[in-house]
This record gives C-alpha cells, structure tokens and sequence, in this order.
C-alpha cells in the first residue's frame, strides 16, 4: 500500500494515500476512459501530483505524535502509551487494507477521571477501478474525534474506548452512495450543489445534515 501523510496526533494534519482497487465500483464510462489521454490526470506513477498531499510524508510515518508529559493524575507514561494506541487505531482505520491527537484531563460519572487523546486527520487516497488501469481519481477522508483512557482500580490495565465524534466527511466519492462502503467518484460530475469549499482548509462552513457539498481538487 502506498500512501503520504503528515500529521500529529493533536490538532494535526495527517494525509496517507493509497494506490489500489476497489471492488464496489461499477463500469467507467467511455467520457472518463476517454479523460486518460489528457495530460492533467492523475496517474500511476505521479498519483499525488499537483495536490496539496504530494510533499507529505508516506503512510503511518505520516501519523506523528507529541513529546508526552503528564496529564492530571496521568504520568507521562501513561499518555505515551495511549498515544501509542491512538496511532495504531488510525493505522487500523485508515490505512490498513485488511480494515475497509492533544491529550487532556476528563471525567466520566461511572469510571472517574479519564485520559483523552483528540485527534484530527485528513486521509488522502489515490484510487481506480479494480481490474481497470484507469481513472484514477483522488479521494479524502476527514476525521476529528477523540479516543478515551482511564483505569478501572489504581494500579490497573490502562483501558481505552473510542469516543464521540466531533466531525467528520469524505470527500470525492459520490453523493449517492449507500451502504457501508463509500464509491469514489470516478463520473466527474463535479460533487454536490453545496457550496465550494477547499479540502484543505480548516474554519469551513459545516454543511446541514444530508448535503452534498462540492470541494475544490484533492
């Protein structure tokens, strides 16, 4: 799998690609089989040309994680083993086949004072048609959301659950989609009638619940 990234666990950026099939993607039609003899697709050998992701660091070497030191009544042992255990549960996520962060004091009313890791990602994917050598188009996956530490006796296993997420959207994959898996849009019909938004950029305008928006390229 090949893939660039670079991120941190806390209030990162963190972009990972991959090159590879995906088996729920339909017939290309002739207009976009057609598209490959223009000079600006994306290809195999460049697949993150002219993006934004293109300098960006490959894979999990792309999911960095800060200096730990102790939070509340954390030692700092403690938040860099779950930071350790945020990185291998996005790996899991967002990069590993076989599957498709700054740390704070909290509270839980059942479990008593918790250890939270937040984390925000963007996941960038160079995908194609399995079985086609083309289109290949780029996709995005964004996630912000936290995952949850705490010891059920002092002394006890540092224990870990993934917590409420506070947002997240992908971007490049149709608006129609349904079912468990997302459908790169291979169409090039240009997304939603939502607003244009860039990708990249952070403070964007939400949008409501059920829209399709349109981003500028991945």
């Amino acid at each position: 799998m090949r893939g660039h990234g670079l991120g941190r666990v806390v209030a990162a950026v963190c972009l990972a690609g991959a090159l590879t099939g995906c088996g729920v993607i339909g017939t290309v039609g002739r207009a976009a089989e057609e598209a490959m003899a223009d000079p600006a697709v994306i290809t195999e050998d460049a697949p993150f040309k002219g993006s934004p992701s293109e300098g960006f660091a490959e894979g999990i070497a792309g999911i960095e994680v800060p200096e730990a030191e102790a939070v509340g009544r954390f030692p700092a042992k403690d938040v860099r083993a779950a930071y350790k255990v945020s990185r291998s549960l996005l790996e899991a996520a967002y990069l590993d086949e076989q599957s498709l962060l700054s740390a704070a004091p909290g509270r839980d009313k059942e479990v008593g004072p918790l250890l939270v890791v937040t984390y925000e990602a963007r996941f960038v994917y160079a995908v194609r048609p399995a079985g086609k050598t083309g289109p290949i188009v780029r996709v995005m996956a964004y996630t912000k959301s936290r995952h949850e530490f705490w010891r059920d006796e002092p002394g006890g296993r540092l224990r870990h659950w993934e917590g409420d997420s506070v947002d997240g959207w992908n971007a490049g994959v149709e608006c129609d989609s349904t079912g468990r898996f997302h459908r790169p849009d291979f169409r090039s019909e240009g997304g939603g009638d939502g607003p244009l938004q860039d990708a990249y950029a952070d403070g964007e305008a939400p949008m409501k619940e059920g829209e399709c928006g349109s981003v500028e390229e991945i």
